[in-house]
């Protein structure tokens, strides 16, 4: 499992900030995952239903230049195909803030104790919008212009660990967000996700 952030070097070249770690999940069921970025503490950290998996200590700031503000779910933001998700998706929460791993375990049991910036439960059987339940109306959109459901591009309903869930086909479905997931400072991603396929080249993708 990865969990990374772009930014530039002192010299002004890209570069992407990478924490890994953990037990291979495809073919694991549902497995629970979240990544924590701490600007103050400088650390990023992935864990693996609940169990911390890495840590990695960086200064670098997140940068959006060069890469615009729009953040996808499923697919890459450059266009590649290469590291589409196959599988399903469910419950995503993105939090302002870097839960500790104590507040991850209490998530997961008591599924919504905190309130997040954003709650997908990706329960939507029928339409374009994935709505967000966390009051904050941060909504994203499904398969980017195509009619949902039946366009290409658009993630199939299906059964999630908790109600329902998106399926992404790992050819070219995703859910667009817009630049509703912008963080400059700390924050928390954390998903419930199920891979599908271990052949497909490159590293998969939830959000980007």
């Amino acid at each position: 499992v990865y969990g990374f952030y772009y930014t530039t070097t002192t010299s002004g070249e890209p570069s992407w900030l990478i924490t890994r770690g953990g037990p291979g999940i495809v073919g694991a069921g549902w497995t629970h995952v979240a990544y924590t970025v701490n600007t103050v503490d400088h650390v990023q950290k992935v864990y693996v239903n609940g169990n911390l998996r890495a840590t990695t200590n960086y200064t670098q700031s997140i940068k959006y230049s060069d890469l615009g503000t729009r953040t996808y779910m499923g697919k890459h933001g450059d266009g590649s195909s290469n590291y589409d998700f196959n599988g399903g998706v469910d419950n995503i929460k993105v939090y302002n803030y870097a839960l500790t791993q104590e507040q991850i375990a209490t998530d997961i049991e008591f599924s919504a104790p905190l309130v997040p910036k954003v709650r997908l439960k990706f329960e939507e059987t029928d339409g374009d919008i994935a709505y967000d339940s966390s009051g904050n109306r941060n909504r994203g959109n499904l398969g980017g212009a195509a009619s949902c459901p039946g366009g290409a591009s658009c993630p199939a309903s299906g059964i999630g660990h908790s109600g329902g869930a998106f399926n992404f086909d790992g050819i070219d479905d995703y859910v667009d967000m817009g630049d509703n997931l912008d963080q400059t400072g700390s924050f928390t991603i954390m998903a419930w996700i199920k891979p599908d396929n271990v052949a497909i080249t490159g590293h998969q993708r939830i959000i980007i």
